[in-house]
């Protein structure tokens, strides 16, 4: 399992208890892209009324189970879940001196995030502009200032 940002889907879910005894859900995780591509990691989702930031753990569970596609009406049955696409962060984490790989962070949608996105056409000048070892099509002020051009 490779640590980075990946693109994927929850599988299914289960609730549980954690080893103290806290109410978690657990979420199976699978890669849709990537050198994870296929594999899964289970997220933990925690449920209890401390602030972890903004929001109690109960609200940033409900939010990254709306991420994952959960309609937010049913907490049994979980309707939804799954039919997102989401990008999760996986990093390393150590406990009790075993390092394993762990999702960190949920974020919505599953697709790129840009607003201008350049044609087919714009792709290849800019790789052959590239390849030439030029950096920039920008022109610089001095390339740009015609007021000494003699006509």
């Amino acid at each position: 399992m490779e640590a980075g940002e990946f693109s994927a889907k929850a599988v299914q879910f289960r609730y549980a208890y954690t080893s103290n005894g806290n109410e978690q859900v657990a979420v199976e995780i699978e890669f849709t892209d990537g050198p994870n591509k296929g594999r899964s990691l289970t997220w933990y989702g925690n449920f209890g009324d401390d602030i972890a930031g903004e929001h109690t753990r109960t609200e940033w569970t409900e939010i990254d189970l709306k991420k994952l596609g959960w309609d937010g009406k049913d907490w049994i049955r979980l309707d939804g879940l799954g039919s997102k696409t989401v990008r999760v962060k996986v990093e390393e984490d150590e406990y009790n001196g075993k390092v394993t790989m762990k999702i960190r962070r949920i974020f919505a949608g599953g697709g790129l995030a840009v607003k201008n996105v350049m044609s087919e056409e714009a792709v290849k000048a800019l790789a052959k502009r590239l390849a030439s070892g030029k950096s920039s099509s920008r022109k610089t002020a001095a390339e740009d200032d015609d007021t000494d051009v003699p006509f």
